[in-house]
């Protein structure tokens, strides 16, 4: 019995002396997916197992045939930590110690992905307890995705190309959403994001597979637009693209929308701008135009704004609606529809045809739903106009001009040379009128030779005038009238005595005065003619006689007392159609019958 117990004693002594057999070494996982995995090992270096048991926890599906140095395990749950433990067996029924290796399964990956550009951010800086709160601005995105996964640990974010510095947006919900700003991007580049969930430690992690999201950055705002040419109906815009960033077109916004914008083309000054026309605009319009920079289809944030007014159109159906020695009158429409707070005035400049001293008259205090009716006055009697009437707008002056060209009513001529021939024949030399121009003189005899009319005849003034069959009996009388654009004035009657004979012009330079007569102050232009030897001071008009109960003075005209012709100061008008203002030495605009408007000088 002692012998027994002894050597029972020297065999527990060997078994607790022996050394434990070596674990597996070099665990390897692969084919990690969200729902299985396969775990690998090798034989360690001093031990040689017959076979390897392998349990997992939590439990799971192991495969039907697994090879000596694998194990693979199904079914498994998404971002689950387990614990596989590997034993080994030699051939005679020893085994190794438990090996005992966490494994994670890949997590789900992130759901809810959505990228956003971001321009403002609000940054708080705390000082010594004080806490400063501001808005900054930045070229940035904003990354947010939905929190599902509570096993989830974190989650890896890149961007490609890799720029800018990702941030927290400090307001995170866990249980819901998170978020992250990236900042320091370009504007108008692309961006590629991915995101995975992660889960394990941090020196071994789990990525999920990636969820992958682009966006374009906004471009930024462009560097210059500028309306260089303006028209009735169209603009040309003059613009520059930003000068950070990337861009590949640019969007027009126009308020109200009207007409359309054509294709680009470089200045030709400064082809780094670029030129363009937009057209079909309604004259006299004020538009508001936001243009924005665009890149990939995506619009920046901010367009560089313009406000511009298209000029006013011409007036229209201009026309001359009467005319004499001093005035023209004319008539026109408005171009077009005006606010109630648009200011309009309509200017008025005019010259002698071709190239008289430009003068000008403004007009205005007018009804819009009327025709504009105005006298222009102290013209030159016989002279050609032409007159071009302007719309002003709010002070801007229209483009484009209504013409019309119109002559003054020429005086009378002046005779320069009268020689007349014994008993028939006659040579004439006309001049200027007292007032005013006379572009050409008409000129024929009266009554014709044998009951045969004679055809007038057009000279110029200072050329010789010859009618050679022209009887000195003291019947027959030369006429001669100014004509200027078509346009006669009133006639001068010459009448010769019978018995003729001699070249007057040399006896007398004004031709008018008799021989043997005294020249008065107040002379009549007709040879011959009976007249008192002496003329009161305000019976004449510039030295013209009249008639002074038939006829007054107004100015250097004489008005048939009792008729259509009026005088208005020193000028004379049509009653019909106007009547006196006082025009303080400048030009007189009347527009109705009921009231003097203002003066448009």
């Amino acid at each position: 019995m002692l012998h027994d117990l002894v050597i029972i004693a020297v065999l527990l002594s060997g078994v607790a002396s022996a050394e434990p057999l070596p674990n597996p070494t070099k665990v390897k996982i692969s084919e990690r997916t969200k729902s299985s995995f396969t775990i690998s090992w090798e034989q360690p270096p001093s031990q040689v197992y017959h076979t390897f048991t392998v349990k997992i926890s939590p439990s799971a599906d192991v495969d039907e045939n697994p090879g000596l140095l694998s194990r693979t395990f199904t079914g498994l749950h998404p971002g689950v930590e387990y614990v596989a433990t590997v034993q080994g067996f030699t051939a005679d029924g020893l085994a190794s110690r438990p090996l005992r290796y966490p494994v994670w399964t890949v997590p789900e990956e992130p759901t809810g992905l959505s990228l956003a550009p971001v321009h403002e951010i609000a940054i708080s800086i705390s000082i010594m307890g004080m806490k400063t709160q501001f808005t900054a601005t930045v070229d940035g995105m904003e990354v947010t995705w939905k929190e599902g996964d509570t096993a989830v640990t974190g989650h890896d974010l890149q961007i490609l190309p890799p720029e800018g510095v990702a941030v927290s947006s400090g307001d995170d919900d866990a249980s819901e959403t998170s978020k992250r700003i990236i900042t320091g991007l370009t504007p108008g580049k692309e961006y590629s994001i991915f995101l995975r969930s992660r889960v394990g430690p941090e020196f071994d992690p789990v990525f999920s597979v990636p969820v992958r999201g682009q966006m374009v950055m906004p471009p930024a705002a462009p560097y210059s637009a500028e309306v260089v040419e303006a028209d009735p109906t169209s603009v040309l815009l003059k613009t520059h693209g930003p000068l950070e960033g990337l861009h590949d077109d640019m969007l027009f916004d126009l308020r109200p929308n009207h007409g359309s914008i054509g294709q680009p083309t470089p200045d030709p000054i400064y082809p780094m701008f670029d030129l363009y026309r937009w057209h079909g605009l309604k004259p006299g319009t004020s538009y508001t135009l936001d243009i924005y920079a665009v890149s990939q289809g995506v619009r920046g944030y901010e367009p560089k704004t313009l406000t511009f007014t298209t000029l006013p159109g011409a007036p229209v159906r201009l026309r001359v609606e009467d005319f004499d020695h001093f005035s023209v009158t004319l008539q026109w429409g408005h171009p077009h529809k005006f606010s109630d707070f648009d200011e309009v005035q309509y200017l008025i400049e005019f010259f002698v045809v071709p190239d008289g001293p430009a003068q000008v008259a403004t007009v205005k205090n007018f009804k819009f739903d009327q025709p504009i009716l105005v006298q222009v006055q102290r013209l030159i009697p016989g002279s050609i106009y032409d007159f071009r009437v302007y719309t002003v707008l709010n002070g801007i002056k229209g483009k484009i001009s209504a013409d019309v060209i119109q002559t003054t009513i020429p005086m009378k001529p002046t005779v320069s040379n009268i020689t007349i021939g014994a008993t028939e024949g006659i040579e004439l030399i006309f001049g200027k009128p007292e007032q005013g121009e006379c572009p050409v003189v008409k000129t024929f005899y009266s009554p014709g030779l044998n009951g045969i009319a004679i055809k007038p005849e057009f000279h110029k003034l200072g050329k010789n005038v010859v009618f050679p069959e022209f009887p000195i009996d003291g019947q027959h009388k030369v006429h001669a009238r100014c004509v200027s654009q078509n346009v006669e004035g009133p006639e001068l009657l010459i009448t010769l005595p019978a018995g003729g004979g001699g070249d007057l012009g040399k006896k007398n330079p004004r031709n008018d005065v008799p021989e043997g007569r005294t020249e008065l102050p107040c002379t009549s232009l007709i040879p011959g003619s009976v007249r008192p030897d002496t003329i009161a001071p305000d019976a004449c008009c510039n030295e013209r006689p009249y008639n002074s109960e038939q006829k007054e003075c107004c100015g250097a005209a004489l008005l048939q007392k009792g008729g259509e012709r009026l005088c208005c100061g020193e000028s004379p008008y049509n009653k019909r159609f106007f009547i006196c203002c006082s025009s303080s030495g400048g030009l007189t605009v009347e527009l109705k019958r009921d009231g003097c408007p203002a003066v448009s000088r």
